[in-house]
């Protein structure tokens, strides 16, 4: 009798989880598929905050409701509550954020990172996440599209944002112990190198190389197989592509800056000589004060370390800490797939500006890697 109790209240179980699986799935891909499309500059003066924050807070409530909340969700409500302090008073005194700011570092995108991070997101969801919106960058280039016209930031963030929405797929293949495919990463190069981006396609080489070793070692006849449509691959790029006029038209930055900073080394140089002073050190230097970076950089420090830096403060050095822990925990438990797409952001943030509460999102990897770090403290022998 007990036993059949038991076997009802196991199938029971199983059910709500499913039932929570695809409801969380379901949610997951909506949220993510708008942030997408909140990039594009077609769709300004579109509300969709107001869409996003409502399925943010479903997201949290789900994580509760199918008790998936543990003490790493408790911390990590405390770091969120520790950077609402820093917006609001950055908003306040410093003017560096805004409302807008503070919606998207505290609610938009810890949601969508506490799902990836809690439940189960299937394959189809990852798939269609990165390879619908990859489809339609690719037509937008492929068809005369001009690269800075496509999204509301320049066209350094085409590649950013792809390889961003690659994350999902590779926590997923870290999760699963998995191999990731050599097909999304190419993809990403592919596409820095048609949006003409320098930081963009030493992001996706990064995670192409990465990838490719992971594959190496493959054995047998799909061993071989795969190996081969990687040299077919490659002698394609080379027969069809690799001429005077490609690398002209696609690497003509390369060939006229080579890795030159553009400016971003002067407002580097310009943000740090701030510091010295312990009030812009401690809450962060107001931007409208940075001579170069305001009248030539359109305010952006091109960095997304210093932003989160001119925002959060000295907070942010407690957040770089935890994200490199993060990492070398990830790394320790070889859980690769998420290492080198982490590894790739990691490298274009010192190029770019795309944290701290930015609307595009870009604060998702940075989540992830807080949660991955409250993990190693709080539970670091449970499975992933």
């Amino acid at each position: 009798m007990s036993l059949r109790i038991s076997k009802i209240y196991t199938k029971q179980g199983s059910g709500s989880s499913n039932k929570g699986d695809k409801i969380v799935n379901i949610l997951f891909a909506i949220s993510y598929t708008i942030i997408c499309f909140s990039r594009l500059r077609q769709m300004y003066g579109v509300p969709l905050l107001a869409l996003q924050v409502p399925l943010a807070i479903m997201g949290f409530f789900l994580v509760g409701h199918y008790g998936k909340r543990t003490i790493v969700h408790n911390r990590f409500s405390t770091i969120l509550f520790f950077i609402l302090a820093c917006l609001v008073i950055n908003m306040s005194v410093i003017g560096n954020a805004d409302f807008k700011n503070i919606l998207y570092a505290i609610i938009v995108a810890p949601s969508i990172s506490i799902l990836l991070y809690s439940f189960d997101i299937k394959k189809i969801t990852v798939y269609s996440i990165f390879f619908i919106p990859a489809a339609y960058t690719l037509y937008y280039l492929l068809s005369g599209g001009n690269p800075d016209e496509m999204l509301f930031k320049s066209h350094n963030y085409i590649s950013y944002y792809t390889v961003l929405n690659s994350l999902p797929y590779f926590v997923k293949c870290g999760k699963d112990n998995q191999t990731p495919s050599i097909i999304i990463p190419f993809l990403c190069l592919v596409i820095s190198v048609l949006s003409i981006g320098r930081g963009g396609i030493i992001m996706s080489a990064i995670l192409t190389a990465g990838v490719a070793l992971m594959n190496w070692n493959r054995k047998g006849v799909s061993g071989y197989l795969y190996k081969g449509i990687i040299v077919i691959i490659i002698a394609s790029i080379v027969y069809y592509g690799i001429s005077p006029d490609f690398i002209d038209q696609y690497f003509n930055r390369f060939v006229e800056y080579g890795m030159d900073s553009t400016g971003r080394g002067q407002a580097y140089s310009e943000y740090a000589e701030t510091l010295v002073n312990p009030i812009n050190f401690i809450f962060g230097t107001p931007v409208s004060n940075l001579f170069f970076v305001s009248k030539f950089l359109n305010g952006s420090l091109h960095n997304s370390y210093l932003t989160m830096h001119a925002r959060y403060g000295i907070f942010a050095l407690f957040l770089f800490y935890a994200m490199i822990k993060g990492f070398v925990y990830l790394f320790k438990k070889r859980l690769f797939p998420i290492c080198i797409v982490v590894l790739a952001l990691l490298v274009k943030a010192f190029t770019d500006a795309d944290t701290a509460g930015e609307a595009t999102c870009g604060d998702i990897y940075v989540y992830v890697l807080l949660l991955y770090y409250l993990h190693s403290v709080y539970m670091p022998n449970k499975k992933i």
